[in-house]
Formats: C-alpha cells, sequence, structure tokens
C-alpha cells in the first residue's frame, strides 16, 4: 500500500510539472541551430539502398558531404522531402560552410511551397554564396529569385503561386546552357515543366537526361506527372522503371498507378498502389516513423 501511494505521489508530481516544463522548452527551442530545425527528423540518417541513384557535385571540405548530398538529392527526385532533410541536415553537421547543403535544407523545408524555415534555409545558403563555385553560385542565384515575397509559395511544385514555376524553370535553363553536361539542371527545368503547356517539349528534355542516364528517378518519375492523363501512354516506359529503379519509396511505386488508372489499365494500377501500401508501411514499421512525419 505505502509503495503503491508513493507512485501516486510521484506521478502527481511529474504531471503537475509537465505544464512548466514544456513552457520553457518552447521559449528556448528545441535546437540549438535555430527554430527551422524545431521541426522534421532529428536523428542520424542512414545509407539508403533501393532508392536511386543521383550525382549532383558540390564544393564541400568534407568529402564524405558528397554522398549524403547525392542521398538527399536522389531523395528530392522521389519527393521524399522528410528523409531528404535527414540527410542535408548531416550535411551540415559535417560540413556547416557548405552553401549547397543549406540550399539543399531549403528545397527539403519548403516541400509545401515557400515557408519560413525554407527562407531561414536559403538565407544561410546564400550567406555562403562566395565559398561555392560559379556553377553552384547559378542554383543558389536561381533559387533567390524565386524567394520572393511576391511568389510566396512558388519555389516547390506544391501549392505554387502563379508564375513561380516558369521563373525557376528560366533561371534553371541558363545553368543548362552555360554546363551542357549538367543533367541536374535538365531534371530540375523538367520538374518545374511539367505542369506547364509544352508536354513535348518537357518530355523530350527528359529524353536528353535518360539518354545518359537511363535509371535516373527523378525523369521516369517527371514523365509521368508530365503525361499524366489521357495520353499516358507516352510515359509506359518510365512506369516500367521507376518502380523497379526505387523501390525503398513508396512514392515511386505510387507514381506508375497514375498512368495506368487513367489509361484503364486497371489491375496493373492495383498492383502499384497495393504496393506502394506496402512499401510505406515496411518504412514505418523498420523505422519506427509516423505516417504524418514523411
Amino acid at each position: 500500500m505505502r509503495h503503491s501511494i508513493l507512485q501516486t505521489l510521484l506521478i502527481a508530481i511529474l504531471l503537475g510539472s509537465a505544464p512548466a516544463a514544456q513552457e520553457d522548452s518552447t521559449k528556448l527551442g528545441h535546437s540549438a541551430h535555430g527554430a527551422a530545425f524545431d521541426e522534421g527528423p532529428r536523428g542520424k540518417p542512414w545509407r539508403m539502398q533501393d532508392i536511386g541513384s543521383t550525382h549532383f557535385p558540390i564544393t564541400t571540405s568534407v568529402p564524405e558531404v558528397q554522398e549524403w548530398f547525392d542521398q538527399g538529392n536522389t531523395l528530392l527526385h522521389s519527393f521524399w522531402f522528410y528523409e531528404a532533410e535527414r540527410s542535408f541536415r548531416w550535411c551540415i553537421k559535417l560540413d556547416p560552410d557548405c552553401a549547397m547543403a543549406w540550399w539543399g535544407l531549403a528545397r527539403a523545408m519548403g516541400r509545401r511551397g515557400f515557408n519560413e524555415r525554407a527562407r531561414s534555409m536559403m538565407e544561410e545558403a546564400l550567406a555562403r554564396r562566395e565559398q561555392a563555385s560559379e556553377r553552384e553560385r547559378m542554383y543558389l542565384d536561381a533559387w533567390e529569385a524565386a524567394y520572393t515575397p511576391e511568389l510566396a509559395g512558388a519555389v516547390e511544385t506544391m501549392d505554387m503561386a502563379p508564375g513561380g514555376a516558369a521563373l525557376l524553370a528560366r533561371e534553371l535553363e541558363k545553368i543548362a546552357l552555360a554546363y551542357p553536361d549538367d543533367v541536374e539542371a535538365k531534371a530540375l527545368i523538367a520538374l518545374y515543366s511539367f505542369y506547364g503547356p509544352h508536354r513535348l517539349g518537357n518530355s523530350l528534355l527528359i529524353d536528353e537526361v535518360l539518354k545518359v542516364e537511363p535509371d535516373h528517378p527523378g525523369a521516369h518519375h517527371y514523365k509521368i506527372h508530365t503525361w499524366d492523363g489521357p495520353e499516358g501512354a507516352q510515359a509506359l516506359r518510365s512506369c516500367e522503371v521507376y518502380g523497379k529503379v526505387a523501390p525503398y519509396i513508396g512514392h515511386a511505386n505510387h507514381m506508375p498507378g497514375h498512368i495506368y488508372s487513367g489509361i484503364g489499365m486497371w489491375q496493373e494500377g492495383a498492383i502499384w498502389m497495393d504496393s506502394a501500401t506496402r512499401v510505406e508501411k515496411r518504412y514505418m514499421a523498420e523505422r519506427m516513423i509516423f505516417p504524418f512525419n514523411h
């Protein structure tokens, strides 16, 4: 009985002090890096398998950062912003002065359109602009042009303000012209153009990427989006490849369902949608991640 009473008193004391502790933590913030880091993944990333592969060369004083940046960039191409942010956070931990890692964070944090988290990351990236290469500075300048009050919400494909995608695509065209071998610039142009009126031109640009990198996850992803609708048969090849290139990514398994259901291939659509659900559930069970996190 005495033990039970002590337990009850201890619980009451802890519950009674909880609001004050919560209030203090809110005032201080959860991260020493600032409020923008209060949200998002906090744990160390791991080397993810079966997500596809891309390479975006960056300037860094720590060679390992390139590996994590490439992982984050690859995940962005499949709209897996939550895990992309985790990779870019690790880049910052290893090399706080890497401008492009901050740029990657801005893209990951701006996944639902422009917000204060993304703005703060872009400010950090631009503060390190002079430490970046000429090519990298062109990327930073492109995003700086798009991250303006007039185009709030304009940077990512989600909740995009009118004209924002077109502006960013035009800025990226400058990079593709200056650096014709930059596959990533062309892939990003395709990303910010697939809701535009020129589907054929976008599709041909994607084909240029695929000639160099036949398994580029972003290129296949954007090919499906470009032809999402009655003309979906134009993206059947990418439907065959995308989920196989990135089988660990739920969105990569989900995307073929867009095309298959749109052109009446119901069985194939059901198979891939079911696969997407299984992949997501596996990830959440393995990593103890809640659905609303990612």
